[in-house]
């Protein structure tokens, strides 16, 4: 029973890690949504000026880095939903 309710804490913190992980993660990629659209002109000038990088580029690697980061929000939210159910099973 004891190591039970060891595996169960450490279930419990890590939930609450990976829950806390997501949430950071989903405001970051909310923030970079709205600066995109709001301010792409301006980032896009700016990095242009020191890149010389085309406004196409600038779209496409912006697409790409939002893709990659809903991933990695993924990686984050499917483990705690996962430990979610482990928990929700075992009581």
């Amino acid at each position: 029973m004891n190591d039970e309710m060891t595996v169960s804490n450490l279930l419990e913190a890590t939930a609450k890690v990976l829950i806390r992980c997501v949430i950071i993660q989903a405001v970051i990629m909310v923030v970079w949504v709205i600066l995109f659209f709001l301010l792409g002109d301006f980032v896009y000038k700016f990095h242009a000026g020191l890149s010389g990088i085309s406004q196409q580029n600038f779209v496409l690697l912006n697409y790409y880095g939002l893709i990659f980061w809903k991933c990695i929000v993924m990686l984050f939210l499917i483990p705690y939903i996962s430990i979610r159910m482990v928990l929700n099973k075992n009581k």
